[in-house]
């Protein structure tokens, strides 16, 4: 597990700055072709990217915060009005920065301060200190961190207290995404609480079909009975494939598989915000990594790899350190009644949702009223 999530965040540090080379070779010909370059910048993904507060000269003396996958080479750093920071790690700034805020005099206490935390409870205490001085951004930092080092184990002490206090401060995505699936979908339950346990889950969402209250039709022990089993998914956003697995097999409903058994898609949106889609049945990926992808954009379809237990999609909007984030989407919401028309809102649980039409156009001025010139006499 440790090492397929390295690979993973491996891949999403070189993913947007590799250009894609086809699997097929191209014909020979007389003279050899040219190396292949980048593809054109989606316009969406340029948009997000460019508007990432770490990627623009600093309008004023600021503190600028790595992400916690980095730190080994990477540290918050101070960066002088009209100036960019400055990394060691060759990677677009939302794959390595995390954060951006104002300079304050007690930042100067954060940084020594930090220099010299060694452990758990130092870190924390350093946490509750940042949150006196009211440095949110530096004490969640620090709890980003702690998350980090145990990712794979949350029963410490440490890690549930990194937990609580990191995902009371989430606000959500920056940015607006469409909905991953098309036609009528059900948010089911986390019942057992599974998703609030690891920050990479925190706020991800089980998307099944649901008709008549069923998902399935006759007993259900095949994936193919399914209503969600191989429907489409759909891109949220313009954005640059960085991970692609699907050549893992779909076990039968109830099969307890592990969890590297997982296929899956992970498109970085742009402007430090990723999207995951989980579960994708074998051999459904309709992208590469390093592609680009565009909003709307088939990628795979609905599957049952690793350890879901039926056919539904997993999705999660992350970060770069793969910490998930709560979403904002446009969408149609119903819980038994009319459709209500949510717009830059997260999913909640226990109601059906669709995608929200297309926003008309609004009206231009009225026409200049005919004089009846021109027209023909009844």
């Amino acid at each position: 597990m440790v090492l397929a999530k390295a690979f993973i965040l491996a891949a999403v540090m070189i993913g947007a700055t590799i250009p894609w080379t086809p699997a097929e070779p191209p014909a020979k010909t007389a003279e050899p072709a040219p190396p292949a370059g980048p593809q054109k910048p989606i316009k969406e993904y340029d948009e997000r990217e460019a508007a990432f507060a770490p990627a623009q000269p600093c309008k004023e003396d600021s503190l600028v915060l790595p992400l916690a996958k980095v730190k080994a080479s990477e540290q918050p750093q101070k960066v002088p009005a009209g100036q960019r920071p400055q990394f060691s790690v060759m990677a677009p700034p939302s794959a390595v920065a995390w954060a951006v805020t104002p300079w304050r005099a007690e930042h100067e206490e954060f940084l020594a301060r930090w220099g010299k935390a060694a452990s758990d409870d130092e870190k924390l205490r350093l946490a509750d200190w940042c949150m006196a001085s009211h440095l949110a951004l530096c004490a969640e930092f620090i709890w980003r961190d702690l998350l980090c080092i145990y990712w794979d184990n949350f029963s410490t002490a440490a890690g549930q207290k990194a937990l609580a206090a990191w995902a009371a401060a989430q606000h959500g995505s920056p940015y607006t995404f469409d909905l991953p699936v098309r036609g009528e979908w059900y948010v089911e339950k986390d019942a057992k609480g599974l998703f609030r346990r690891k920050p990479g889950t925190y706020f991800a969402h089980n998307l099944i079909v649901m008709r008549g209250g069923r998902e399935f039709t006759g007993t259900g022990n095949d994936a193919a009975n399914f209503f969600a089993w191989g429907q489409p998914i759909y891109s949220v956003a313009d954005g640059v494939v960085t991970t692609v697995e699907d050549g893992n097999y779909d076990p039968r409903v109830g099969e307890s598989v592990g969890p590297n058994n997982l296929n899956f898609v992970i498109v970085d949106c742009g402007g430090g915000v990723w999207a995951y889609y989980g579960h994708i049945k074998k051999g459904s990926a309709t992208v590469k990594p390093r592609e680009n992808v565009q909003r709307g954009q088939v990628i795979a379809q609905v599957g049952n790899a690793g350890g879901s237990g039926r056919p539904h999609l997993h999705f999660i909007l992350m970060d770069g350190d793969y910490f998930s984030i709560p979403g904002r989407y446009r969408f149609e919401e119903s819980t038994g009644r009319a459709p209500v028309l949510r717009d830059s809102a997260d999913l909640r649980e226990e109601t059906f949702i669709r995608p929200a039409p297309e926003p008309r156009a609004r009206p231009g001025p009225p026409a200049a009223r005919s004089t009846g010139e021109g027209l023909p006499r009844r």
